[in-house]
């Protein structure tokens, strides 16, 4: 939607919208309106992300019933390698709606400085005076963030039981993605279902023209060196 002009954006959207809908009848279609300057494309990937896990509405029952045993302020799945957040537990009210994408975001260029050292990313940990979070290795294909604002839960007790709730859905989560291919970090070539499947962080640097228009400047840059 970048390259429609602002005021036309609704218009331009819910004409294609009602297209799609048509073209795709009789299966459910469901749009979204993205751009890549602010969350809306982070979200629709997520909200997409989410729909491919089988039995969702499961694993939220465990992962509330874990929040209430904690005593955690807000329990968050993402996955693993485009860290997409696949859906969260709130025990308390957050102000920021854009907190998903900001995380994913810290979390990834962390990632990316460790790739100049030896080591790998397997978890983290975040304390100040107000809350403590803990971002765990949850299955194959995901991680688990743990946000407790309460002094008295012990690491350990929390640790503990994300150990426990692993088993249950390790291999759903992980066959629901990693089947789907969102785990790949790069554009993969799958010879038996013949299509190229890509990242999150591909498809939103291709969301628009713009990219192109950067290569063709650069292009006629080189040109005029010569």
């Amino acid at each position: 939607m970048d390259t429609v002009p602002e005021r036309d954006r609704e218009n331009v959207f819910e004409e294609k919208k009602k297209e799609i809908e048509a073209a795709g009848s009789p299966f459910a279609v469901q749009s979204f309106m993205t751009s890549i300057w602010d969350e809306t494309l982070y979200k629709a990937w997520s909200q997409i992300t989410r729909t491919l896990i089988p039995n969702i509405d499961v694993i939220e029952t465990g992962m509330k019933e874990l929040a209430a045993i904690i005593s955690a302020d807000e329990l968050v799945l993402f996955e693993k390698s485009t860290f997409l957040e696949i859906t969260h537990i709130v025990g308390k009210e957050y102000n920021d709606p854009y907190r998903f994408e900001k995380i994913s975001n810290i979390i990834k260029q962390f990632k990316l400085g460790l790739y100049r050292t030896t080591y790998l990313f397997e978890s983290m940990s975040v304390k100040n005076s107000r809350f403590r979070a803990y971002l765990i290795s949850f299955t194959k294909a995901s991680y688990m963030l743990v946000v407790v604002s309460n002094p008295d839960i012990e690491e350990v007790v929390i640790r503990m039981n994300v150990d426990s709730l692993r088993p249950h859905y390790d291999d759903v989560i992980t066959a629901a993605l990693g089947c789907l291919h969102l785990i790949p970090a790069h554009p993969i070539f799958n010879h038996t279902l013949g299509f190229w499947a890509v990242s999150y962080t591909h498809l939103r640097a291709h969301e628009t023209g713009r990219n192109l228009v950067c290569r063709l400047l650069l292009e006629k840059k080189k040109k005029k060196k010569k």
